[in-house]
């Protein structure tokens, strides 16, 4: 073995003191930094000022039993390994020391080189548990920090939900009372017009009325947008008449066949859960009528034990679900990743299902709120 100067500290306990000094020589001849001690008590009160590395404890000694000794080594220093000198092994001795913790047994009389390899062989280990230790450590720093992140990203994902909430209320708001007062003006004073005009002025006239009918498509318009927007009808006459009023609008102004099975759910969320539940929904319909080419779409809520699950089916072309949510987040927009961060913001889940041509299948469930919209 060559002799390589190390930075382990081992401390070598016997009662014999042949045997400590020849253990203490040769390990010194090889590098390593040697105490010696002639008891347990001895050793234990070495241990108490230093850490060692190793520890070469005889089997049979005074004063204390090496179990003992054993366990109070442990109890210091965990990562401190320990190697029993013996003349002979009693099997039931060895299982307990094993089970403390031993690394393993030297029988004397012992040869320089089992007894360098054993402990060469020791301390390589410990080296290899510390840089296993320092690497998990590592690891658990790397996932702290990530679940931190993950909850900032989440704090940031909820803040501009909450945000694009407050400014989607504020234009719609904005919306209906300026320039849906600025269009019924406009109304009123071409109305006025009209009036105004000559019996044979009747281009004009005409005029003006088709002018009219656009400014009443523009109302409605800009009505529809607003609620889009805000659905100040949640706060009317409640979630389920909220989701009707989005089906409505699904079947009126496209080809698609809904069967509907809703039971009331009015006054089971709060106000901000329900906008979140309302923007699940919303969503799930927006992508129907832009990627599905669905025909037929089946919804269907109904109250569980203590939540309220939603589900959104369609028979359209479908997708790859992992793909798309594993894709550019940046891709997928405030589509999928904003429904699956409001389902969270409700403390619900969301599951999505879909195969290429076996349509789509997008399931809420979130837990009722006590307080509700009281």
């Amino acid at each position: 073995m060559k002799k390589i100067p190390s930075s382990h500290r081992i401390l070598v306990v016997d009662d014999e003191e042949l045997i400590r000094k020849s253990i203490q020589g040769l390990l010194h001849d090889y590098g390593y930094e040697v105490a010696t001690a002639r008891s347990g008590p001895e050793c234990l009160q070495i241990m108490s000022a230093q850490h060692f590395d190793l520890v070469i404890l005889d089997i049979f000694m005074p004063e204390m039993s090496e179990i003992e000794v054993l366990q109070r080594i442990k109890e210091m220093y965990k990562d401190t390994e320990v190697i029993m000198i013996t003349g002979y092994v009693d099997k039931e001795k060895a299982i307990a020391t094993f089970r403390l913790g031993v690394y393993d047994f030297i029988e004397k009389p012992f040869e320089s080189k089992e007894i360098l390899n054993t402990i060469s062989n020791c301390l390589n280990q410990l080296e290899l548990k510390k840089e296993i230790g320092k690497k998990g450590q590592e690891l658990r720093k790397s996932e702290e920090a990530l679940l931190e992140s993950e909850k900032k990203f989440r704090l940031l994902s909820s803040y501009l939900l909450k945000a694009q909430e407050r400014e989607r209320r504020r234009i719609s708001t904005e919306l209906h009372n300026e320039m849906g007062q600025d269009l019924t003006l406009l109304k009123l004073k071409l109305r006025s017009i009209e009036r105004r005009l000559r019996v044979d002025q009747k281009e004009i006239k005409q005029d003006c009325k088709d002018t009219l009918r656009y400014i009443d498509q523009v109302i409605k318009n800009v009505r529809r947008l607003s609620l889009d927007l805000s659905p100040s009808i949640l706060g009317d006459l409640g979630l389920s008449a909220a989701i009707r009023y989005l089906i409505d609008d699904l079947t009126k102004h496209y080809n698609i066949k809904i069967s509907v099975d809703i039971e009331d759910i009015n006054n089971l969320f709060s106000r901000d859960a329900q906008i979140m539940v309302y923007r699940v929904i919303q969503e799930s319909f927006t992508n129907i009528v832009k990627h599905s080419q669905a025909t037929c779409v089946s919804v269907v809520i109904k109250k569980q034990s203590g939540s309220v699950s939603f589900l959104v089916e369609d028979d359209g072309k479908g997708f790859n679900v992992k793909k798309v949510m594993a894709g550019n987040s940046a891709k997928k927009g405030l589509g999928l990743a904003a429904m699956d961060e409001r389902a969270r913001m409700v403390g619900g889940s969301l599951y999505i299902w879909s195969q290429r041509d076996k349509g789509t299948k997008v399931v809420l469930t979130a837990p009722v709120d006590k307080k509700g919209t009281q």
